[in-house]
């Protein structure tokens, strides 16, 4: 009966502290700020910069050696040996 009590108390506690408000309810919210227009042309650029199209590779093409040669693992054109 007494950790029944107890527990009811808590939860009464607990319960009456989240009712206060944080702050005062009676002052109004302060708008956003203002976004200045530097900033807004800036994002606009870069923007449009991210919707264009890559303009250039940024991995070169696969090399192609001539008859008797391999690619080796320093990208150079080598003869076979055999």
């Amino acid at each position: 009966m007494k950790l029944i009590v107890l527990l009811f108390g808590v939860v009464l506690v607990a319960s009456v502290s989240y009712a206060y408000p944080v702050g005062c309810e009676d002052e109004p919210e302060q708008p956003p700020p203002a976004v200045p227009l530097v900033r807004a042309t800036v994002i606009a650029e870069e923007v449009n910069n991210l919707l264009d199209v890559q303009k250039a590779n940024v991995i070169d093409p696969p090399k192609v050696c001539p008859d008797g040669q391999m690619l080796d693992h320093q990208g150079k054109c080598r003869p076979i040996m055999g």
